[in-house]
């Protein structure tokens, strides 16, 4: 009974001083992984990313090989427009794990927000040959080929997109880019208009139908497809001139201001 009412309050001393030093101030655990991982997220709701950016490597220090922690960092370096330290993790984590879609699609998203379309096309090349499926790069490598002026695999790779996603108007919207950028102007026309009736609240479908008759000559077509265009988007006369350049970087569309005149002059 002795030993045990000993041992009783020997339990009992280090229950109540647990956490306490010999001065009675209270020693703080040091930090975990988990802490600073939980500290980067703090932050970064509350958009403090240089502090998220220090708590997340904190937190690779324990654990390195933290998938999450690295794409976090990325997100963070993201923010921060620091493309080439965003770049540094999306690679980390493809060798951590060579068919993580999420880091691929981080990588082609960080060239080409870069201004490198080369570099977002190896990007995902590589990701389909490290296994990840076709209908999740399909249609981002098929217009990444288009803004780079190889219509040749736009075509190949939209056509596969086109068969992943038959209710999408994406990729035939874009497929019917590539054959306008070609000079194929009829096939053109048909996959704008499959892609308008897909999504007929598309506001830059009829933009692009617009396009296509004027090169075909049927002036009546690009103004009734200009008219439902501003019936969509009263502002489309204005993107028009954006539309231009994000659509068509290595063919030349043509004007059809003069057709947004004659609609406003009542023709």
């Amino acid at each position: 009974m002795k030993v045990c009412v000993q041992l009783l309050v020997a339990l009992l001393t280090v229950v109540l001083f647990a956490g306490y030093s010999p001065a009675g101030e209270e020693v703080k655990a040091p930090k975990q992984g988990k802490d600073y991982f939980n500290s980067g997220l703090l932050a970064m709701r509350h958009s403090h990313f240089d502090d998220a950016e220090k708590d997340f490597i904190e937190a690779l220090k324990f654990k390195p090989e933290s998938i999450t922690t690295r794409l976090l960092l990325a997100d963070v370096y993201k923010y921060k427009k620091e493309d080439y330290k965003r770049i540094e993790q999306y690679q980390e984590v493809i060798k951590l794990a060579p068919s993580d879609q999420r880091a691929y699609g981080g990588l082609i998203d960080a060239y080409l927000e870069m201004g490198s379309v080369v570099n977002a096309i190896k990007a995902g090349e590589q990701a389909v040959k490290a296994g990840v499926p076709e209908d999740k790069v399909a249609n981002s490598l098929g217009w990444m080929y288009y803004q780079n002026g190889d219509l040749t695999n736009a075509e190949a790779w939209l056509v596969k997109a086109r068969g992943y996603a038959k209710n999408d108007s994406t990729p035939v919207n874009d497929l019917g880019l590539v054959y306008f950028a070609g000079g194929d102007y009829k096939k053109a026309l048909g996959l704008f208009k499959e892609a308008d009736r897909i999504n007929p609240k598309g506001q830059t479908v009829s933009y692009f139908i617009a396009l296509t008759c004027q090169k075909l000559g049927d002036e009546q077509g690009a103004l009734d497809a200009l008219k439902e265009g501003l019936k969509r988007d009263p502002k489309l006369k204005g993107k028009s001139v954006r539309y231009r350049r994000s659509f068509f970087p290595k063919s030349d569309p043509g004007d059809i201001g003069p057709l947004f005149d004659k609609i406003k002059a009542g023709k």
